[in-house]
């Protein structure tokens, strides 16, 4: 090979070079370009049941944060929790409006939706929502009294999403899953036994997949005349007459733990129950006894009582972290008792307290 041939394959050599890197910064400042021009919402989900959001909600709930980290602003008109219903959820509404909904069957359709919008604890900026340029951060309250909470609950983890929706009417998934429904829990274990009363309007929505729109001219502007009921029953299953002598008891072994959690500054407790329990069915739990004590078990109890103790060790330990730690010497804590529990709140109750197997020395 003479010179000039090693030329020209040099300068074909070194010209392929100058595409290939063109062709490369193309690429990447196309990806760029095409990334400032998205929305990028990142959000976050905590408990919030702070003094001024009880206060001015009416219940503790669940705080979704939503911050924008992109160049382009976020036109955000609401964000929403969402879940899927079943076929028994959906005919619960049919029958509170007297009206088919007309959800197909056609598994290759999306299924029956329960929308409920979040209540804004940031100001929006205009009537339309929230503009979030680069860095704005904007937060929303999901109130743990709402009445459909029983569906979240129940769903396949997978079917419950938290959703940010935009001026244009399109939406963003922020957070869905098993992550979601488990922080729905760990409010509800929380605060489940304070009283609660919502203050502010909630927007519900049930959206339906048809193969024809159906006629909802006699619908629209109404109320529903039907109660929808989300649970199989609000009726109490569990319940108990209290004499001044068993409560003492309850209350002795609540100062046992908490005495402990003073000095130790560690929630250590030991419950051992007669038999085994099914979390999800209370009634397996009527007829149990429960050993408890902070160490050791040194006290029986039936269930009502158990739940007692706990329910007042939730309220108790609710308060104290609303409390500053920088200011405060002491306080007091004003305590809701009920001795009558349905089986949804036995059961959530059951769920947070940390039982050992049946026969445990």
């Amino acid at each position: 090979m003479d010179d000039t041939e090693k030329l020209i394959l040099s300068c074909i050599g070194a010209l392929v070079v100058v595409l290939v890197g063109a062709m490369i910064c193309y690429v990447f400042k196309h990806i760029a370009e095409k990334r400032l021009d998205q929305v990028i919402l990142r959000s976050k989900l905590s408990i919030s049941g702070d003094i001024d959001t009880i206060h001015r909600i009416g219940c503790p709930g669940i705080m979704l944060t939503v911050k924008c980290e992109g160049k382009r602003a976020a036109k955000l008109a609401k964000t929403e929790f969402s879940v899927s219903l079943t076929k028994d959820d959906l005919a619960a509404f049919e029958h509170g409006f007297q009206f088919p909904l007309g959800q197909s069957d056609n598994p290759a359709l999306p299924a029956a939706r329960l929308h409920i919008q979040l209540i804004p604890l940031s100001n929006p900026t205009n009537d339309d929502g929230f503009v979030l340029e680069r860095d704005d951060v904007a937060r929303f309250h999901f109130p743990i009294a709402v009445p459909p909470l029983p569906i979240f609950l129940r769903a396949p983890s997978e079917d419950v999403q938290v959703t940010a929706i935009f001026f244009d009417g399109s939406s963003q998934i922020l957070q869905n899953g098993l992550r979601v429904q488990e922080m729905l829990r760990e409010a509800i274990d929380v605060y489940s036994s304070l009283p609660m009363q919502l203050k502010s309007q909630l927007t519900m929505s049930v959206t339906v997949s048809a193969e024809r729109l159906p006629d909802a001219g006699n619908m629209i502007g109404t109320l529903n005349p039907n109660d929808v009921t989300f649970t199989e029953s609000q009726q109490p299953i569990i319940e108990a007459e209290f004499t001044r002598e068993r409560m003492e008891r309850c209350l002795s072994i609540l100062d046992e733990i908490w005495n402990h959690w003073s000095t130790s500054k560690t929630l250590q407790y030991v419950v051992i129950p007669s038999q085994k329990i099914d979390l999800d069915n209370p009634h397996t739990a009527m007829g149990a006894t429960f050993s408890i004590g902070v160490t050791s078990p040194t006290h029986n109890i039936g269930l009502v009582d158990l739940l007692v103790v706990f329910s007042i060790l939730g309220q108790s330990a609710a308060a104290a972290r609303s409390i500053d730690p920088n200011g405060a010497k002491e306080f007091s804590v004003q305590s809701r008792i009920t001795t009558s529990y349905t089986s949804a709140q036995a059961s959530a109750m059951l769920r947070q307290i940390a039982l050992s197997p049946p026969g445990t020395a």
